[in-house]
C-alpha cells in the first residue's frame, strides 16, 4: 500500500511556533502562524510542516511537543510570537498518505515506516508531516509522513 522512500531533507529557513499538548489542539497554532504570515504579507516558500517530537503512543497527550512551521525567505520580519530558524538537514524514511488525518487513518502509514525501520535496524527520532493540501483539509489530505532515522 505504501512505498517507503529514503532521502535526505534540505535545510529550510522557517517561521515556526512550538506547542505542547494534544496533537488535536494544533488548530489555534495554525491560526496564529497564518495570521502572522497574512498580517505581515510574508511570502511562503514551500509547504506547511508539522513536526512531532514525541510518540503519542508513549507520551501523555498533554506532554506531546510539536512545532508547526512554514518555509519563508530570509527577510521575514522578527516577531515575539514566531521563531525564525533553520530546520537542519536530516535523513528520513517517508511515505505519501492520501486520506484522513485521524489516528486510525494514519496508523498503517506509521506501521509501514516503523516496520521498515525495525527490519533495517534503524532507530527513529521524530516525525515530520508535510502538507501538500491545506492543513484544514484533514478528511481528504495528501501529506508526506516522514520519520527521522539515525
Amino acid at each position: 500500500m505504501y512505498e517507503v522512500q529514503v532521502r535526505r531533507t534540505e535545510p529550510l529557513h522557517v517561521a515556526s511556533i512550538h506547542h505542547t499538548g494534544p496533537y488535536q489542539e494544533l488548530g489555534p497554532v495554525y491560526g496564529q502562524l497564518m495570521g502572522w504570515i497574512n498580517g505581515n504579507k510574508v511570502r511562503t516558500q514551500g509547504f506547511v510542516r508539522e513536526i512531532g517530537y514525541d510518540n503519542p503512543m508513549q507520551t501523555p497527550p498533554e506532554k506531546c511537543r510539536q512545532e508547526v512551521c512554514v518555509p519563508v525567505g530570509e527577510g521575514a520580519p522578527v516577531s515575539s510570537e514566531i521563531e525564525l530558524r533553520y530546520l537542519p538537514q536530516v535523513q528520513v524514511i517517508s511515505v505519501v498518505h492520501k486520506g484522513g488525518m485521524d489516528f486510525q487513518s494514519l496508523g498503517p502509514a506509521y506501521q509501514t515506516l516503523m516496520g521498515w525501520a525495525a527490519k533495517e535496524g534503524r532507530k527513529t527520532a521524530y516525525s515530520i508531516i508535510t502538507y501538500y493540501t491545506p492543513p484544514s483539509e484533514r478528511a481528504n489530505a495528501e501529506v508526506e509522513i516522514a520519520l527521522v532515522v539515525e
